[in-house]
């Protein structure tokens, strides 16, 4: 402690101490009266704080209260919106899952349906190939019979 005739005191309130070895009858005082001002500051503390029921002025505990009140509706309505929204999507997603499901079904048709047109137009080619070959034979047949006709 520095040299000083001021007398002890607590950092924050500046509240007096009795001195160790000096304040012999008078530290039963300076403990009261330090209890005293400590009460000070609680009871200006407190007031600031005013009563949570105080809705006419209104208090800062009251406020407090109000805001802890509309932090909690806060939280239940966006949890409500949450559940909401997950099955908003979950219906979306279902939904969205049978109309793939029904787009395979139709691809999956829509494949066979053309495998069966390709293999129908591969007989009717073969068979298209078959009466062109037919028909060359049949040409060349009527040709040399007209040849050997016309040349008899």
């Amino acid at each position: 402690m520095a040299l000083t005739d001021s007398p002890p005191t607590t950092t924050n309130y500046s509240i007096n101490l009795p001195e160790v070895g000096k304040d012999r009858n008078s530290w039963g005082g300076i403990l009261n009266s330090a209890l005293q001002d400590l009460e000070d500051e609680v009871f200006a503390v407190d007031n600031v704080f005013g009563e949570v029921s105080d809705s006419s002025t209104p208090s800062l505990a009251y406020k407090l209260n109000q805001a802890d009140s509309n932090a909690s509706t806060a939280l239940t309505n966006s949890n409500t919106a949450v559940a909401v929204a997950t099955k908003m999507i979950n219906t979306s997603l279902v939904g969205l899952l049978s109309e793939l499901d029904t787009l395979e079904t139709d691809l999956a048709s829509a494949e066979a349906t053309f495998a069966a047109s390709a293999a129908a137009l591969q007989t009717l080619q073969e068979t298209a190939d078959a009466a062109l070959a037919d028909a060359q034979a049949a040409r060349t047949a009527a040709e040399a019979a007209l040849a050997a006709w016309g040349g008899s």
